[in-house]
């Protein structure tokens, strides 16, 4: 998603609130919201993001646009249930021994579907404040979804492939509110909307000047489905606009998700001495596998038995 200037921050430590599954206290002037949904025709991950921003000028009277805050946030959507990801411990225990385990900033650069697996490209800050040292990694990550955990993989960009997003998610058409898109064009799955108090309050400098800046009381952000004549509003937050701006909710039917890393089944193989009617030989085996074997003795006629190894699951972590 689009950002003008981005200030890194921790945007992954959860507070809950009583009146709300997840909710952020952001005093600000002025909110750049934006989110996109990617279908892969029977799923959704959204990409929603805040920006706290404004303007800021110096003495001789220039005034740019500065992004104060910045909150970026991965929703999965299975068809019936909203789900917020939080990867925190997932990319701590990702990333390499010297860093810092202190994350600062993370980001979510572009998602995709292909072979059926997600793949999502984060870019992650790190700080130490005992050496003063920050540290930037870029990892694509595979996500399986439906265990809720990821792997790192070795693909780069721009050799992965680009997701052709659906605009359906089981039959339903995605539909994104005309309030939240710059113009009755912009899109198609992708909205992109100011938000302030007032109607008359100041746009950003050289930054979007045609777009309405929309004055709401507990602003619901939202994506529609619609089927037949049907229609399902599919809420991802509330943006606390009342008297001005104070933060936003995640309403309580969203289920925050701890992401965590793959475990991979032991796949060391071993060897075993085996004795039949005098004839010793040796076989391998494997945690994964189950193995039967026959010998035939001259004179001597009939099986030998192998036992059979126990089969270890493969365990994936899911909270």
């Amino acid at each position: 998603m689009s950002r003008l200037v981005t200030v890194p921050l921790l945007l992954l430590l959860f507070v809950p609130m009583a009146s709300a599954v997840y909710s952020v206290e952001l005093n600000g002037f002025l909110y750049l919201v934006s989110y996109e949904v990617y279908s892969n025709g029977t799923a959704a991950l959204i990409n929603a993001e805040i920006d706290n921003m404004g303007n800021t000028c110096d003495m001789a009277g220039n005034c740019w646009t500065e992004v104060y805050e910045v909150y970026d946030y991965l929703l999965y959507y299975n068809g019936s249930s909203l789900y917020l990801l939080n990867f925190t411990s997932a990319l701590r225990k990702s990333l390499p021994y010297y860093a810092p385990k202190n994350i600062t900033y993370v980001y979510f650069n572009w998602i995709y579907y292909t072979n059926g697996s997600w793949y999502v490209n984060v870019s992650i800050s790190t700080y130490s404040p005992e050496t003063v040292k920050s540290f930037n990694f870029d990892y694509i990550y595979r996500l399986d979804l439906k265990n809720f955990c990821v792997e790192r993989t070795n693909l780069t960009f721009p050799t992965v492939p680009v997701m052709r997003i659906k605009g359906t998610i089981n039959g339903w058409k995605i539909i994104i509110p005309s309030e939240f898109l710059p113009s009755p064009d912009y899109g198609p799955l992708k909205a992109y909307f100011f938000l302030g108090v007032n109607p008359n309050i100041t746009k950003p400098v050289n930054c979007c000047s045609s777009l309405a800046i929309p004055s709401h009381s507990k602003l619901p952000v939202y994506f529609l489905l619609k089927k037949n004549g049907q229609v399902k509003n599919v809420t991802l937050l509330y943006i606390n606009a009342t008297e001005s701006l104070t933060g936003f909710w995640f309403p309580n039917n969203v289920k925050i998700v701890n992401v965590t890393i793959c475990e991979k089944a032991n796949v060391n193989t071993s060897t075993k001495t085996v004795e039949t009617n005098g004839t010793t030989y040796t076989t391998k085996t494997s945690p994964n596998t189950t193995k039967t074997q026959t010998t035939k003795e001259k004179g001597i006629c009939g099986p030998a038995l192998i036992p059979l190894l126990t089969l270890v699951p493969l365990v994936l972590r899911k909270i």
